[in-house]
């Protein structure tokens, strides 16, 4: 009787505080997910109702900042948020995932944060990274992080844009950056962490690859649907006057989409590589060809190329026959529109194509800005190199805002000390997944591994022709493929 006078008094209150299906699917819920699953299970399902309830916020502030002096629209979204979130969890209680992912609060967050940020504002994408942290230590999953893999190389560069944002020209903008690029990091820390089993792991890759998949959907509708006119810029349209769309999705560039989709395109083969039911395969086969599909209709020749790249190394590290299924899927591409791609790729060393010959003004602009500022660079973020630029070495009618190649913006941005640093952390990523690799027989751990290295080395390549960081979705995607491998990894080492 005690009890239950509690339960009742508990859900008035809550039905004067909020509405009524907060209180229904929420409160009285989680009271009696108590009194039969214990305090544990109950403290997952609070932090996993956060974690909704954040979800819901951020929808109904999708076109808005989230971080905003003052915050007043707060308290209007509020109950929506709270009401979302307390019916998602409703139907995640009565789903087949739900019983695993209320125990798992941890991973119910990271699998929000991967299967969401490539479509809410990186404010949004931090501050669940930031909530998902406050639920790592309060549960005591965090000890012991920092002696995870790549956590010194990773130490060490973030240092150095620590030390670089305080002597930045735009101090108050470098300072932001570094501070969003540590928040990252809480986030690989963390997803490491998390990733300690096989099937955590093909949870992880399966919302990975759904987020993507979303992506192309998006990307498909404005090929054939929306088609919204391509931005002179991305195009030359006196060489390619037959391309009327460059799909971009939700990430505003078909160069920066294009690279996002370059690892879910090499992770979805694994998958299918890997699975051994038919359906299984022919589910991550279809899902697979979909975002090669909206891969080629970014038009991105770097892309492209990372695809190829990312491909061969993949069946190289993992299976050679995986050479016929990738050239097979590269032939059924190239033969969809085979005079356009292939003029297309031609076109890569043509300078007098505008996209290329912008690039070349830029990097030779560059190399000019590396030479007196190379030490410590200009400051982390774009708002220094367009200080710097802007006021010393622009050129009548050539505006820029990044040096189109992530390795000269490294050097612009941070010197040639922030550059050595992201070598050291990169390379000791490469190092440990290739050590582990060798020593793993063919299971699923090493299909990950390899595809994740892959995936990376195709990131990498992509740097080659455009600024990666200039979106920072991208720069989570960097820390997201270092924690997959690492994860892969580690798995099997300490098995």
């Amino acid at each position: 009787m005690y009890r239950d006078s509690i339960v009742h008094q508990t859900v008035e209150r809550s039905r004067r505080c909020c509405s009524h299906s907060v209180q229904g699917s929420f409160v009285a819920g989680l009271l009696l997910r108590e009194g039969t699953g214990g305090r544990r299970a109950a403290a997952g399902s609070v932090l996993l109702y956060a974690l909704a309830a954040a979800a819901g916020f951020l929808a109904g502030r999708w076109k808005e900042r989230v971080v905003s002096p003052g915050a007043r629209l707060f308290p209007v979204v509020l109950a929506p948020g709270l009401t979302a979130g307390s019916q998602a969890l409703a139907w995640l209680r009565g789903s087949m995932l739900g019983p695993a992912l209320l125990n798992w609060p941890e991973m119910a967050g990271l699998c929000l944060i991967i299967l969401a940020f490539p479509f809410i504002p990186v404010p949004a994408t931090a501050g669940l990274i930031l909530l998902l942290l406050v639920i790592f230590v309060l549960r005591g999953h965090f000890k012991g992080a920092l002696s995870l893999p790549l956590v010194w190389p990773a130490t060490a560069f973030l240092l150095l844009l620590v030390f670089s944002s305080f002597f930045s020209v735009t101090p108050r903008e470098s300072l932001p950056v570094t501070a969003l690029f540590i928040v990252f990091f809480l986030f690989y820390l963390m997803a490491v962490k998390e990733l300690g089993s096989r099937r955590k792991i093909y949870i992880a890759v399966v919302v990975f690859l759904l987020s993507a998949f979303l992506q192309a959907l998006v990307g498909l509708y404005q090929n054939f649907i929306s088609r919204p006119l391509v931005d002179p810029s991305w195009v030359d349209v006196g060489l390619f006057p037959e391309i009327a769309v460059r799909v971009f999705g939700t990430l505003d560039n078909p160069n920066i989409m294009a690279q996002y989709l370059v690892p879910a395109v090499i992770l979805g083969g694994g998958m299918v590589w890997q699975v051994r039911s038919l359906a299984g395969k022919t589910f991550f086969a279809g899902q697979t060809a979909l975002i090669a599909a909206a891969l080629v209709f970014t038009y991105s020749r770097g892309g492209w190329l990372a695809l190829i790249l990312a491909a061969a190394l993949f069946s190289l590290l993992r299976d050679r026959r995986f050479l016929l299924l990738a050239a097979v899927l590269l032939a059924g591409v190239f033969w969809l529109q085979q005079d356009l791609i292939a003029s297309r790729l031609a076109s890569v060393g043509n300078l007098q194509e505008t996209s290329t010959s912008y690039r070349t003004f830029i990097w030779q602009t560059a190399y000019r800005m590396i030479s007196d500022f190379w030490a410590g660079g200009v400051g982390p973020g774009t708002a220094a190199f367009r200080e710097v630029y802007n006021k010393f070495y622009m050129v009548t009618g050539v505006t820029a805002f990044h040096a189109h190649n992530l390795y000269l913006e490294l050097l612009v941005e941070t010197g040639l000390f922030g550059l050595l640093g992201f070598f050291w952390l990169v390379l000791g990523y490469f190092s440990y997944g290739l050590k582990k690799l060798v020593r793993m027989p063919a299971v699923f751990e090493k299909t990950i591994l390899a595809a994740a290295l892959a995936g990376m080395a195709g990131y990498l390549v992509n740097g080659l022709t455009e600024n990666s960081w200039y979106s920072f979705k991208l720069v989570l995607l960097f820390w997201w493929l270092l924690a997959l491998g690492v994860s892969a990894a580690r798995l099997k080492a300490e098995s």
